[in-house]
């Protein structure tokens, strides 16, 4: 049954749906809307699309027998088939025209793809599936889709030393591995790479190349001390290896196989320290890097100044005993010592009669963790121990902070690294400019000044993040501004302070735990 509308189109009720025959090309697009709009249908703009720029004689397949708009293939009066190339020219699909009263070969179908230059990945099958289901959209040409390369590798032989708490035979924790320092040797391999593969190219259905993605490339997360090559990285010189933000760097490394004696004598050393005996009675241990002493420090002084210092077994001193770290100072116990720590003083079982100034925290713990007798303790942000004894005249003072200020040291910090992130990046491609340049002799010259300025940047910066990451982590391990812990033995009298906030024991405790409240402007107990 046919509806005339006008004299470029008219619309057709058959038994399958409701078409529409295109009378004349360029049909008045009003003119159609309207009568769709009379008949209560909406046509989707592609379709609308189709119908106005279709042929005279075509037929336009609206919409389906349960009223839903079509999405097939229309054809005119006289076409067969129609053939589909997808916008990526992987795929072609045939549609038999299911209205077509004309019959149709594979042949002919195998002979458009062909003047069509279609020649790559032809499916014969399928397109004798076409013809026996028309009407169906069927894939009759498929391309080969290429295989991205696989993403290149950096295999490290050495990893950081793990620091998870050890609980040991006789009950105390080992909170801190200590023997963390890991030597290296000159010319020893730290790290292999492998490197990515280009792919595999495909073909579309014209037998044209597709390219592949290449893999990515993988590089050497390595610093100072490491020289690296194609595919391996390897220490520049005997020393030991240090993992600042994952980044591996060498540092020099003094080995003393024996005691800090006479021996010996005194050391200064402009690197890493491992001692695998005691310091002696009298004895001056110096290094810019940490300092690991395996057996203990009998009255001597030992200085880290830009690291930190690992006691194995404890110190034993006197009034001229002094430990400094510009980090952290680790140790089995602390008798009658002065120590000082620009981040934490960690000790696993006591401390007696000493002197302990910490940057950020002091903290006595560990089963056998006490504070033993009349010991002057303060630190920064927060003092744990797991017990008093005998110490009714303790000094025990927490300085707190402003975690205002903290925050903004830590932004501080961080648009300091960002600077000196974009700067490193500059120099670093202009160096890498002038190694393809090594025979011009201006550019070697430029080459040894840009070299020391990247190394003295870099080591800045690794400075920074460190010193961002111990605020950082300051902040989450303190609560409010300040706080104390103390897990027993707590006596009547006994006076803690917190910020210039003091608070005093009325009665005997089993534990105490306590923080500043910025806001409260006092001592507050958990």
């Amino acid at each position: 049954m046919s509806t005339g509308i006008s004299n470029e189109f008219k619309l057709l009720d058959k038994h399958n749906g409701l078409y529409l025959q295109v009378l004349k090309p360029n049909i008045n697009s009003s003119l159609l809307l309207a009568e769709l709009d009379r008949r209560g249908i909406n046509i989707h703009p592609q379709l609308m699309s189709k119908i106005l720029t279709a042929p005279s004689g075509a037929v336009i397949k609206l919409l389906d027998k349960k009223g839903n708009q079509s999405n097939k293939t229309f054809f005119s009066s006289s076409q067969p088939f129609d053939l589909e190339i997808a916008p990526n020219k992987m795929q072609a699909y045939v549609t038999v025209n299911p209205d077509s009263e004309l019959s149709i070969s594979k042949q002919e179908i195998l002979v458009k793809l062909n003047e069509m230059g279609i020649n790559y990945g032809i499916d014969e099958n399928s397109i004798s599936y076409a013809i026996q289901l028309p009407g169906n959209r069927i894939v009759a040409a498929a391309g080969k889709y290429p295989l991205p390369g696989k993403d290149g590798k950096v295999e490290y032989f050495f990893h950081p030393p793990q620091k998870n708490p050890v609980l040991c035979e006789d009950g105390s924790v080992n909170y801190y591995e200590l023997g963390s320092v890991i030597p290296i040797s000159a010319g020893q391999i730290i790290s292999r790479r492998t490197f990515p593969t280009p792919g595999q190219p495909g073909t579309n259905i014209y037998s044209e190349e597709v390219p592949a993605v290449a893999g990515k490339i993988k590089y050497f997360n390595v610093g100072k001390g490491i020289i690296t090559s194609d595919d391996k990285a390897i220490a520049e010189y005997d020393g030991a290896l240090t993992w600042i933000n994952d980044k591996i760097l060498i540092s020099k490394l003094l080995v003393i196989n024996g005691d800090v004696d006479f021996s010996q004598g005194n050391i200064d050393f402009m690197g890493k320290v491992i001692i695998a005996g005691n310091i002696k009675d009298g004895f001056k241990v110096e290094a810019t890097d940490d300092i690991e002493i395996r057996g203990g420090i009998e009255n001597a002084q030992v200085t880290s100044h830009k690291g930190s210092v690992f006691v194995q077994k404890g110190i034993i001193g006197k009034e001229g005993t002094f430990i400094k770290a510009a980090k952290n100072v680790e140790a089995r116990f602390i008798q009658e010592a002065n120590v000082e720590a620009g981040q934490n003083i960690v000790v696993n079982e006591y401390t007696i009669r000493s002197n302990l100034r910490a940057g950020d925290a002091v903290l006595i713990q560990g089963r056998k963790g006490r504070i033993l007798g009349n010991n002057v303790i303060s630190a920064r942000t927060r003092i744990k121990a797991s017990g008093i004894m005998n110490s009714k005249s303790l000094d025990l003072k927490v300085e707190g902070i402003q975690r205002k200020q903290i925050h903004e040291q830590i932004r501080d910090l961080t648009a300091q690294i960002m600077e000196l992130e974009e700067q490193l990046k500059k120099i670093a491609e202009k160096i890498r400019k002038l190694r393809d340049s090594v025979s011009d002799p201006q550019a070697i010259l430029l080459l040894q000044k840009l070299l020391p300025q990247y190394i003295t940047i870099n080591e800045e910066l690794d400075q920074l993040n460190d010193d961002r990451k111990s605020l950082v982590s300051m902040l989450n391990s303190t609560i409010g501004e300040g706080m104390i812990e103390i897990g027993g033995n707590l006596e009547a009298g006994m006076v803690f302070g917190i910020k210039e906030e003091s608070f005093k024991l009325d009665s005997q405790v089993s534990s105490i735990r306590m923080y500043y409240d910025p806001e409260a402007k006092r001592i507050i107990l958990i």
